[in-house]
């Protein structure tokens, strides 16, 4: 064989080992997760579907890219491992929610929950199909990008999540405004017990209803005094303090 013909083929070899070889120059760039379903992203050990599984990362985390390798690219932050490319953006979740919320601003709320528990955050707007991505305090405060269909799409901690919109309030902890309940309550007085078929502690509220800030929760046993009367609850008055109770938790 010629010497330029050895010398083409060494060029030739030395072309395709640069192109395949891992470690090859990359700039470091930003990206986001992305994924139209809502749900999480795979995050693997190795670039293929054949590799582990290490991560799950939702949709709006911020990831790190490092490398890349066919359809996959390699991330560092905030865990380590292979990505496919089709999943990422260059977009940041406020970016892109904010175009998909036909302009509109994104507003501040937070979460609430009647019953004092702490609420599923989904990877997206249904109770099926989509898993519970975080459970969030009462109390959290979110950012809202849109509603549809009962849920809303809120950003919280910098991560794109469903929440049900029932769970949503404009109010921080503690500034709900309180109603005179004079014009619908009718006086009386007597003394009662509190009653709970499953033992279990019952709530004082601010206002007759059950969406309504939660002032303290009372053993079932304890006494109060009844002073009014307003649909299905009791205006009570316990240790110096006045709430609402439901009428059929007081005897």
């Amino acid at each position: 064989m010629k010497k330029s013909s050895v010398l083409a083929l060494i060029l030739v070899c030395c072309l395709l080992m640069a192109a395949v070889m891992p470690g090859t120059a990359f700039a470091a760039s930003t990206k986001y997760i992305r994924n139209p379903s809502g749900r999480k992203v795979n995050i693997r050990l190795g670039p293929g579907k054949g590799w582990a599984v290490c991560a799950q990362l939702v949709p709006g985390s911020k990831v790190s890219v490092v490398g890349k390798e066919g359809k996959w690219s390699e991330i560092t932050s905030p865990v380590y491992g292979y990505v496919m490319t089709e999943y990422l953006t260059d977009n940041a979740p406020k970016s892109s929610s904010s175009a998909s919320s036909s302009g509109k601003a994104t507003k501040t709320r937070y979460i609430k929950s009647p019953n004092g528990k702490k609420v599923n955050a989904r990877t997206g707007p249904g109770s099926s199909g989509y898993a519970v991505a975080a459970q969030l305090e009462p109390g959290k405060r979110v950012t809202l990008v849109s509603t549809k269909n009962g849920w809303s799409c809120i950003i919280c901690d910098g991560h794109t999540v469903y929440v049900m919109s029932k769970y949503l309030t404009s109010y921080a902890p503690g500034t709900e405004p309180t109603k005179e309940p004079s014009s619908t309550t009718t006086k009386t007085s007597f003394s009662a017990k509190i009653v709970s078929a499953n033992g279990k502690k019952v709530n004082m509220r601010t206002r007759p209803n059950q969406d309504a800030g939660r002032i303290t929760q009372l053993e079932p046993g304890t006494s109060v005094k009844v002073i009014g009367s307003s649909g299905s609850w009791y205006e009570v008055e316990y240790s110096g303090t006045t709430g609402y109770i439901m009428k059929k938790y007081v005897k």
